[in-house]
């Protein structure tokens, strides 16, 4: 019978983090967390460095893709917190069922974030053969980026959609009043881009 002190010096009462739920699990209790809310993982345990680690069956992944997209489909994860974690993973392991599932969720359940990281919710018309935003849409998240990374293109800087609609949609999202990812200098040189392209007479 092992007392409170040796189980302690074992380590079995120790907290650690799941590597795929992120939930802080007893260390003995890991195992059976793995098998019960992660189906298909094989639990491997190393001799030389005494590390623990998990590992997915090649041959019940595919259920378990299938599993975990009827339960997004069906709403069982539609807190937003969730769903973009979610999202992030399936991108990471390049799980693209898995993506558009939550993706759909998002458009459903939260269209704002839809906007924000995956793209707009309805296309505008291009009118004819544009190369701007109206043309070839992207997520509000990627206009931030390209805002401070000076990568916008021409076009969308002349077209009045990309802007009003886009880039400074992004700076009220990223901006000084927002999540402070656009800084305000980048912010005024978008604009004075602008203005040299739209309006300058030179």
């Amino acid at each position: 019978m092992t007392t409170q002190n040796e189980k302690k010096t074992l380590g079995i009462d120790e907290f650690v983090k799941c590597s795929f739920c992120e939930k802080n699990i007893k260390q003995k209790n890991l195992k059976k967390h793995y098998k019960k809310m992660h189906s298909g993982m094989v639990f491997t345990q190393t001799d030389n460095q005494h590390v623990r680690q998990y590992t997915r069956s090649t041959t019940s992944r595919i259920p378990y893709i299938n599993s975990l997209a009827n339960k997004i489909n069906q709403g069982q994860y539609d807190i937003q917190e969730v769903l973009l974690q979610l999202m992030k993973n399936a991108k990471e392991k390049n799980e693209q069922h898995i993506l558009k599932a939550v993706q759909q969720r998002l458009r459903k359940v939260h269209p704002e974030l839809y906007r924000r990281y995956v793209g707009p919710l309805e296309l505008r018309d291009p009118l004819g053969s544009k190369h701007c935003f109206c043309a070839n849409p992207i997520s509000i998240d990627e206009v931030a980026y390209a805002i401070c990374s000076f990568s916008l293109p021409q076009s969308a800087l002349r077209c009045d959609a990309c802007w009003d609609e886009d880039i400074c949609y992004a700076w009220g999202v990223y901006g000084q009043w927002g999540t402070k990812k656009i800084n305000t200098l980048d912010w005024k040189e978008t604009c004075r881009e602008r203005g040299d392209l739209k309006y300058a007479t030179y």
